[in-house]
């Protein structure tokens, strides 16, 4: 068996988590407190909403595990409350160090995430746990695997992909096994990016090199290209200048759907780009609604061609909430170089409104 090149759980979590989100973002392993004391084993804050995450790995019973998880969870509730802060630094891209210091009165929303390995498993949502602890502003709460949150972390998946699972769970009333969760993480997955497939279809015409049905081997290749054109496109634009909290609140709130809207362009408008000396398009652009956001893609053929049509594509982007990528092959169609422009939202965010919504359908439930 091959050894894992990741220190631990928490490390390749933070590591895949990481690789699609722009500028600083609160992704942390929390300094410990008081006597060798952990808040969490790794924290996800954004738009005044934390995600809060305790793992147990052991042989031991699904129940022992969760009560584990769970008893901790509680414990940092009571603590936060009183005014212990939650502490903890992360490296950026550009290698600059943020360090964060939260204190209870800067979180509207608390969401609790237990997640269990070995042994006997299970998945469940924890609504008596949170009706028991509104008042600590604990909005939601379940017990997942390590398999299946290292699922969504190496597709790509944001934090409102989490709490979209924990609604799903919350939907069942019981505890369903590992791999349903994992059978219905995957199929959305798949059937994701049938749909966003079909949507570019409609307006640019047949997409190249896609499988045709929701089939999980032809769709996993598939998305390992894209993802690819994903992380060179994003990873383009990483650096100190665009190490903006602006930028790093939005892309924390895109959805994979809207990571496979960039990928899949990515790689059709390199496909169908005039390369250096032939006919063809030397700019192709899109655009895609997303919730309160508009999201744009504008890929060149060359830096030239897209600094002589830039004033039609300002006029084009407009001022509304949302993320523009600019994107030009003078380095290659595997390393193609990029740039963003946006423009930030001013009301809350969509991960927000979804845990509200969870935590409403929790405290109101008989």
């Amino acid at each position: 068996m091959m050894s894992s090149p990741y220190a631990s759980l928490q490390e390749e979590l933070v590591f895949n988590f990481s690789k699609r989100i722009l500028g600083p973002h609160s992704l942390f392993c929390p300094d410990n407190f008081g006597h060798s004391k952990e808040p969490a084993d790794l924290v996800w804050v954004a738009d005044r909403c934390a995600i809060l995450m305790y793992m147990q790995r052991s042989v031991a019973s699904y129940e022992k595990k969760t009560r584990h998880n769970l008893k901790q969870l509680r414990k940092w509730l009571r603590k936060w409350r009183a005014g212990q802060p939650l502490c903890g630094r992360t490296a950026g891209a550009s290698g600059t160090v943020t360090s964060f210091e939260l204190h209870f009165t800067d979180i509207d929303h608390i969401v609790g995430l237990s997640v269990i390995g070995d042994g006997e498993l299970g998945c469940e949502y924890h609504a008596d746990l949170v009706r028991e602890n509104f008042a600590h502003k604990l909005a939601a709460c379940s017990t997942i695997t390590e398999r299946c949150l290292l699922e969504l972390a190496r597709m790509g998946a944001g934090p409102r992909d989490i709490v979209h699972w924990l609604s799903h769970l919350h939907g069942h009333r019981r505890r369903i096994t590992e791999g349903q969760l994992i059978g219905a993480i995957r199929f959305k997955d798949s059937a994701d990016l049938v749909l966003v497939r079909e949507t570019i279809a409609a307006t640019q015409g047949p997409v190249f090199a896609l499988p045709s049905a929701i089939d999980q081997s032809s769709a996993d290749k598939f998305l390992g290209n894209a993802q690819a054109y994903v992380a060179a496109t994003f990873g383009s634009v990483r650096g100190h200048e665009v190490d903006t909290d602006d930028i790093g609140r939005l892309t924390v709130d895109l959805t994979l759907s809207d990571i496979y809207w960039f990928g899949i362009l990515s790689a059709l408008y390199a496909s169908r780009t005039a390369a250096p000396g032939k006919h063809g398009p030397l700019v192709l652009g899109a655009k895609r609604r997303s919730g309160i956001y508009d999201l744009r893609f504008v890929l060149a053929a060359n830096s030239k061609a897209l600094r002589e049509r830039f004033p039609d594509l300002a006029g084009a982007i407009g001022d509304t909430p949302g993320l523009t990528m600019l994107q030009s092959l003078d380095v290659g169609r595997d390393s193609p170089w990029g740039m963003l422009l946006f423009h930030p939202r001013t009301g809350p965010s969509y991960l927000r409104l979804q845990i509200e919504q969870l935590r409403s359908a929790t405290l109101s439930a008989i």
